[in-house]
């Protein structure tokens, strides 16, 4: 297939899935029949490619919400059958916005709104707790292959403990889709946003965290992924153990301390000071001779507040260590302090900063 054609593909693709989108948003009640027998033509109408790395194929934002909104779809959700790369480019490369300010879960067979700081346990019986009250209990045999998509808007975060003793918090502006149990061979999540790990050890069963540019592999480790679709730099920053970064076919171990950046499908690693890239857990913000404009970008996202940068303070570099649980504007009257600039916050509630 040549490269017109192939374009030509991509568009119909992406055009045919954003039809069915609109045509949706229409409608109050989703006929799952339809979306199942709409999805089944948009699969067979366009050969998804298997190789890893082929995410221009813009799935379409149809395919984005629906694919996971839908997760009784037989085709993508059975045992043994759910495609990865088909998850992969459908989330992220959706188009859609995420309306709801609240925390969402959508699990097979429900759609739950969480509160900010929610915690989730899935436990080995088959349960479901969150902020420690059961919401579920299935067969294990039943949910242990069904997918979950939690989206935790800006302004929110959340952690998930899985069945195995993984923990995982998951930072603003993030999606993570994940089996209720692992399989028993390979353990497997999917991210777009931040998250940071601490993987239970289980030499028998490794541990994949998939996103948009790269694969991290694992068997028992602690590290923080940082994979925003909108951010021009991807990282992965290893706080103990050891982790297999695969970018493009191109394998990288790092060690602690050390953080692999990937930018255009190239990478690079440095020596960090691990503290500066995963305090956000902990609800402290630091940061050494960064860009302003990166900093600025991550409040932004924390507090789920929009924020515009005047370009000519962006490059500013800075340093130094923020409280968030303090609020936004304490942080706020802390950078303009030692920019030496200013800040307001106008009528729709955004925020502009400028000289």
């Amino acid at each position: 297939m040549n490269k017109a054609e192939n374009n030509i593909r991509k568009t119909s693709f992406k055009k045919a899935g954003q039809a069915l989108i609109d045509h949706i948003q229409e409608t109050e009640k989703v006929d799952l029949q339809r979306i199942e027998q709409s999805l089944e033509d948009l699969k067979n109408n366009y050969q998804i490619q298997h190789k890893r790395r082929k995410l221009w194929l813009y799935a379409a934002s149809a395919a984005a919400s629906l694919l996971i909104a839908a997760l009784s779809i037989n085709f993508l959700y059975s045992p043994n059958s759910y495609d990865w790369d088909m998850l992969a480019t459908s989330l992220l490369n959706d188009s859609i916005p995420h309306q709801d300010k609240e925390i969402t879960l959508i699990t097979q067979n429900d759609r739950m709104k969480l509160s900010n700081e929610a915690s989730l346990e899935y436990k080995k019986n088959g349960t479901l707790q969150v902020n420690k009250e059961d919401v579920t209990k299935e067969n294990p045999v039943r949910h242990k292959e069904k997918l979950n998509h939690i989206i935790v808007p800006k302004g929110k975060r959340a952690t998930i403990t899985f069945s195995d003793g993984t923990s995982m918090y998951i930072n603003s502006g993030s999606h993570v889709i994940y089996p209720s149990d692992f399989d028993k061979n390979k353990r497997e999540i999917l991210v777009e946003g931040e998250v940071y790990l601490e993987v239970a050890k289980d030499p028998k069963r490794p541990f994949f965290v998939k996103t948009k540019d790269f694969d991290v592999k694992v068997l028992g480790t602690t590290f923080n992924v940082s994979a925003y679709k909108d951010d021009a730099i991807a990282s992965v920053v290893l706080v103990e153990g050891k982790v297999e970064v695969d970018n493009n076919d191109q394998k990288t171990t790092i060690r602690p301390n050390e953080k692999i950046a990937i930018t255009h499908g190239e990478s690079t690693v440095s020596i960090v000071d691990v503290n500066e890239y995963i305090s956000w857990k902990d609800y402290i913000m630091l940061f050494a001779e960064h860009r302003a404009g990166d900093v600025f970008t991550r409040l932004s996202r924390y507090y789920g507040v929009h924020i515009e940068c005047d370009p000519s303070i962006a490059s500013y570099p800075v340093s130094g260590k923020l409280d968030l649980k303090s609020g936004i504007n304490n942080s706020l009257d802390i950078l303009t302090e030692l920019l030496d600039i200013k800040y307001k916050t106008e009528p729709d509630g955004s925020i502009r900063i400028f000289q």
